[in-house]
């Protein structure tokens, strides 16, 4: 029993480091994002799998503060990729409804076409 303890007490102390140390980092990248999506201890060697929509004129800033909070903390790794297509903020329906009597090309030809997006380019 007391081992089951002392795990459960070294667990709680990770969740509170991890909390942390994820809001520290999501609160730089926030400011630069319009939306994200955050994972948090997925596994042990993963303290936070994050995914952020970025309007492409933010781009470097985010860069930026990326290497900021890599620098500060040598002793994490860090992978960045993208920019990506906007892929991971669409959430997809059953059934969709085209207004105006649009088609899906039509929808699809206006999303291509707002170029503020990080990753639509790579369409």
């Amino acid at each position: 029993m007391r081992d089951k303890f002392e795990q459960y007490r070294l667990n709680e102390e990770l969740e509170k480091k991890a909390d942390k140390f994820v809001g520290i980092m999501d609160m730089f990248f926030s400011k630069f994002a319009a939306e994200k999506k955050l994972k948090k201890l997925r596994t042990a060697d993963l303290l936070l799998d994050a995914v952020y929509l970025v309007e492409k004129n933010k781009q470097g800033d985010f860069k930026e503060a990326f290497e900021h909070i890599k620098s500060a903390r040598p002793d994490f790794r860090f992978l960045f990729s993208g920019p990506w297509p906007p892929y991971n903020f669409v959430a997809l329906t059953e059934k969709t409804e085209f207004p105006d009597n649009s088609t899906q090309e039509d929808l699809f030809d206006r999303v291509i076409q707002d170029r503020d997006l990080v990753g639509v380019d790579k369409i």
